[in-house]
């Protein structure tokens, strides 16, 4: 898993994802604006694969750490 925080919309932001998972050769890019990742107790975020972007609702940061880890174990278990 690697995070990517990004300025501009969100289209930017998932392109800039998908080069950092090749580049960095991980499964699932972590990715938000800064103005959604610093300075606040919530994060609004878009979990990115080579496939398939899922934006997530704005959540505090424990239930976002929850939902990632969440998406890893479901990867891992389905192979």
């Amino acid at each position: 898993v690697g995070f990517a925080v990004e300025t501009g919309d969100e289209g930017a932001l998932v392109a800039y994802a998908r080069g950092k998972l090749e580049a960095k050769q991980v499964d699932l890019i972590v990715a938000n604006g800064a103005e959604h990742a610093f300075g606040r107790d919530d994060n609004l975020a878009v979990l990115v694969t080579r496939d398939t972007s899922e934006r997530l609702p704005t959540m505090a940061k424990a239930h976002l750490a929850d939902a990632i880890l969440d998406r890893v174990r479901a990867r891992y278990e389905h192979g």
